[in-house]
């Protein structure tokens, strides 16, 4: 080493200013060249340059001689453990190391790289049973080599049976529409006459009313009569012209906020094609405010359907005009959530066909009942940005799975649940469609018209209308042929 080449002798005056240096060879430190004469140096300065020379001759001694170490490639410290999940839960694989700095990742699936999994960790969203069997298994690299974690294996089980029971609350509602729960826990049932005589002259045969039920079914006064409550608009499912009722949600208040579209005529054979409409709050004694109003072919006119009030206290609606789901701030201003493509077209059949969740202000739910020959799709409104969640156009009904490979029947009810599940009322089935898009059947049978009260799955009729309560417990409007022709509320609590 380049200090191995100091000879001679030095002589340091503890004392003195200076001292004289005797060396017949000085190294690099002083550059590279004899010395064979008397060097008279500071004593300071040298000991500043012996310092010098013992430092870095350690440092370099403790490096080996000043190479850097080889790189080592990745040690794993946790291995990707076997999983196993009920179908439409998710599971996730994770690896962890020794040291993670600089490390890349690459997850496979039965030996095959899984496309842009290239985390620590990999979730597998909604594995169905075809999944089960699969194994994971991680690579990892750094600079000092590339390594594969041990494999794990998935396990995917049947879903749980679906367990609770069915039990009948009231009987003979008549043509039920919608249904609410008011802060007493007690039911708000929205009844609408049903006539389907072209241009019905008498709109008191096609009035729309709610009535109120205890929990036990018991019907309590309600309305300026206490006979119910009148709403505005006509019955859906109609031909007369005037406004018709296209949904309702109970207000905090405890009066019902109620959207109305008007229609007009657009050619031969009751062809109709909503042209406005308005939002109305009728209070508990029966006056009705009117909050929005768009008249019949205004210019930006509006034609609500399915009122929804939101927890931030907006009014949530589809435009039949747009097709786009809307929102009513509590100061009034109304503006575009998100096009959900939801039009009432000229083929008017029935004013009541679409149903909206909201679950913040900036999340909710749309679905439609089977209309213009498809079969309908749940889609899902995140800041402005409209994404199908489950089900497809073209399948045939009642089919579970996971996002396109699921379909709807007929759809007459949507709700969100306490534990963030969305129920939908589809025709004979009660479905449950997680975040992830997995819809599964917890009640009814496709094919049936028959109501069945008793353990799940048990037989529910056509559902119409759905709601479910603070207790988690759900309540939808049967409507079966036997054991005789009516509608019915029912509740079904899950377990």
């Amino acid at each position: 080493m380049w200090w191995a080449g100091l000879t001679g002798s030095s002589s340091i005056a503890s004392r003195s200013e200076s001292v004289h240096v005797h060396h017949s060879k000085i190294g690099t430190p002083f550059g590279d060249k004899q010395m064979n004469r008397s060097s008279t140096i500071s004593t300071g300065t040298a000991r500043l340059r012996f310092g010098l020379w013992l430092a870095v001759a350690a440092l370099l001694t403790a490096c080996g001689g000043g190479g850097d170490p080889a790189p080592v490639p990745p040690v794993i410290t946790q291995q990707p453990t076997n999983i196993s999940v009920p179908a439409g839960q998710s599971a996730t694989f994770s690896v962890a190391l020794q040291d993670s700095s600089g490390a890349a990742y690459q997850w496979l699936r039965d030996s095959d790289v899984i496309a842009g999994a290239d985390q620590s960790s990999y979730t597998l969203a909604s594995p169905q049973l075809a999944d089960s069997n699969s194994r994971f298994a991680v690579r990892v690299s750094n600079a000092g080599g590339t390594v594969t974690s041990a494999e794990a294996l998935l396990t995917v089980t049947p879903p749980p049976a679906p367990s609770g029971e069915i039990s009948l609350v009231v009987r003979n509602l008549g043509n039920a529409l919608d249904l609410a729960i008011d802060a007493q826990g007690n039911t708000i049932a929205v009844l609408g006459k049903f006539s389907n005589r072209p241009q019905n002259p008498d709109p008191a045969s096609l009035a729309v009313v709610a009535r109120k039920f205890a929990p036990d079914g018991s019907e309590l006064p309600y309305g300026p009569d206490g006979q119910g409550l009148p709403l505005p608009g006509l019955a859906p499912h109609s031909n007369a012209f005037g406004p018709h009722y296209t949904g309702a949600a109970l207000a905090a208040s405890g009066g019902i906020y109620v959207s109305t579209v008007s229609l007009r005529q657009t050619g031969m054979f009751n062809t109709y094609e909503a042209d406005g409409g308005s939002l109305s709050l009728v209070a508990p004694n029966g006056q009705v405010t009117v909050v929005a109003d768009w008249p019949a072919g205004s210019a930006g006119a509006v034609a609500p359907a399915s009122v929804t009030l939101g927890p931030d206290g907006a009014l949530y609606f589809v435009d039949y005009i747009s097709g786009h789901l809307m929102k009513r701030s509590s100061a009034g201003v109304v503006s575009s959530v998100g096009d959900v493509q939801v039009k009432q077209g000229k083929y008017f059949y029935d004013s009541r066909f679409v149903w909206i969740a909201v679950e913040s202000a900036d999340v909710a739910y749309v679905i439609t009942g089977t209309w213009s020959y498809t079969y309908p799709v749940l889609k899902r409104v995140q800041a402005g940005v409209v994404t199908v969640l489950a089900g497809n156009t073209t399948y045939g009904p009642g089919i579970d799975g996971t996002g396109a490979a699921a379909s709807f029947d007929a759809p007459r009810g949507l709700s969100l649940s306490n534990d963030g599940a969305l129920y939908v009322a589809d025709g004979p089935l009660l479905r449950k469609v997680t975040r992830a898009g997995v819809v599964t059947t917890v009640a009814g049978q496709l094919g049936s018209d028959v109501l069945t009260p008793g353990p799940l799955p048990g037989s529910l009729g056509q559902l119409r209308a759905m709601v479910i309560g603070p207790d988690g417990v759900i309540q939808v409007i049967s409507q079966a042929a036997a054991p005789q022709p009516e509608r019915s509320l029912v509740k079904i609590r899950l377990r």
